[in-house]
């Protein structure tokens, strides 16, 4: 009976691969990596977690929740929907590293720009490389969309400013 169970989940999971990409895929672009206006949509007025910032897009039988706190130390978690029943979820941990030639601000606006560079196929984050003027985005990961570990790196004139190491998986 479980053995049934799991194939029948496994099963499910798998065709639903793609809606659930190009899902993704869209609700990064809507969310925290999307434009100012974006953003100010699809921000959560009153977080449910305090101290938090919170974002949720929904479309069709598909939603998003995203939830993250702080800028020096900012840990977050983002989890997909589907049927209102928990279907992906990814954590994320790293740090700013405070010094003194860019802001807290920049990196951010920058790791932005780069993740709104992903891709349908892989829009977990942001694209394996991405440059702009003396920036640099690497984002390097082990798995697939059913079970990945991942490290994003974003530097300036070729040193270390921030770092996020990243899991994610399906929920079953």
């Amino acid at each position: 009976m479980f053995n049934q169970f799991y194939h029948n989940q496994y099963h499910m999971s798998t065709s639903l691969q793609k809606p659930f990409l190009n899902f993704l895929y869209t609700a990064h672009l809507k969310t925290y990596a999307g434009t100012d206006l974006d953003r100010k949509k699809t921000k959560c007025i009153k977080s449910k977690i305090l101290g938090h910032q919170e974002y949720y897009y929904k479309e069709k039988e598909w939603e998003y929740f995203d939830s993250y706190s702080g800028h020096i130390f900012p840990p977050g978690k983002e989890v997909v929907f589907y049927k209102k029943q928990p279907f992906w979820t990814m954590s994320y941990q790293g740090q700013y590293i405070n010094n003194k030639k860019v802001t807290a601000k920049e990196v951010y606006t920058f790791l932005r720009e780069a993740l709104r560079d992903n891709n349908k196929n892989n829009p977990f984050r942001g694209p394996k490389k991405y440059n702009n003027d003396n920036w640099q985005y690497i984002f390097k990961m082990k798995g697939n969309w059913k079970y990945f570990i991942g490290r994003e790196e974003v530097f300036y004139k070729n040193k270390l400013v921030f770092f996020q190491d990243i899991i994610g998986s399906i929920i079953k």
